[in-house]
């Protein structure tokens, strides 16, 4: 009996171990010119790679984003007068 709550033990514990942990993640922010980008939807970390939605941050630095349909494309182009 004692072995087999120690085998249990050990699989519940291997198995916390092995999960990530997503409560424990700070809230991402994005910064721009040292001011802080509000994006929708916040920036995520997935499989150690973070995603952050360019087009507020793009906006953000004064450029102008267009979506072409047809094409599947985002262009971002910024004018300076």
């Amino acid at each position: 009996m004692k072995r087999i709550l120690k085998v249990i033990l050990c699989i519940l514990l291997l198995s916390a171990l092995s999960a990530p942990s997503y409560a424990a993640q700070k809230p991402l922010t994005v910064y721009v010119d040292w001011a802080q980008a509000a994006t929708d939807p916040p920036p995520v970390i997935i499989n150690g790679r973070t995603l952050v939605p360019l087009r507020q941050v793009f906006e953000a630095m004064g450029m102008t984003v267009e979506w072409d349909a047809a094409a599947r494309v985002a262009r971002a182009s910024r004018f300076d007068a």
